[in-house]
């Protein structure tokens, strides 16, 4: 297993990749974080408070139900979680609303795993 960080991804954001390096080392995954704080996302958004990474999802899994499942247990290595639906994909979050997780872009190009803290 092996997880690549790009420049740009702060401390805040250590609990998230440690619920990921945790489920993809159970599940025999390689993955890659494609983005911290820089790069382009919407106003307001969780990266540039050091609160969000973005992780490769396009060739991680064949199907949307493979990569939602891996969501899944991701979101649940920091609580209890429930299924969403977001105007950006669908995702998981934990019951307390503080940690999501979404499955954005879905079967596009740029298709990624979106982590935050709330």
């Amino acid at each position: 297993m092996s997880i690549k960080i790009k420049r740009g991804v702060q401390p805040d954001q250590l609990l998230l990749m440690a619920a990921l390096a945790n489920t993809a080392e159970i599940w025999s995954l390689d993955v890659t974080v494609t983005s911290g704080v820089e790069g382009k996302h919407r106003q307001g958004s969780r990266h540039y408070t050091h609160q969000a990474i973005d992780v490769r999802s396009k060739a991680l899994f064949d199907s949307v139900d493979e990569k939602l499942q891996f969501l899944k247990r991701v979101i649940e290595r920091l609580g209890p979680a429930e299924q969403v639906e977001t105007p950006s994909g669908p995702g998981w979050q934990t019951k307390d609303g503080r940690w999501l997780g979404i499955l954005e872009s879905i079967g596009l190009p740029l298709e990624h795993f979106h982590l935050e803290r709330n």
